[in-house]
């Protein structure tokens, strides 16, 4: 759709290809999370030169950062999970309001 050299409209396929990228994303955060939990380091871990509240903070660092991607791969599935569900919908209702702005400026 267009008036005159303008385009009007959504593109459906970018939309559904937008929420397949971002559970793509998720999923590469997703194994972020999992690599950080493979490669925890416990508060006794960190070697005889380390005084316990810095083998607990590096620990509680790493707990933080699983914890941060968690929220960001949760917030990322949900958000292509939204849009992937509504693609259809939102497209259909912006190709209305194409052609109605088309035929407006006609």
């Amino acid at each position: 759709m267009s008036t005159g050299d303008q385009p009007v409209g959504m593109d459906s396929d970018a939309v559904v290809n937008l929420a397949s990228n971002l559970r793509d994303s998720a999923d590469a955060v997703k194994r972020q999370v999992q690599g950080v939990a493979d490669n925890m380091i416990a508060p006794t871990d960190t070697g005889f030169a380390y005084k316990k509240t810095q083998g607990d903070a590096i620990h509680n660092g790493l707990l933080t950062v699983q914890q941060w991607l968690k929220d960001w791969a949760e917030a990322t599935q949900l958000t292509g999970d939204a849009i992937g569900q509504n693609a259809i919908s939102v497209t259909t209702v912006d190709k209305v309001n194409s052609e109605n702005t088309e035929q407006a400026a006609s």
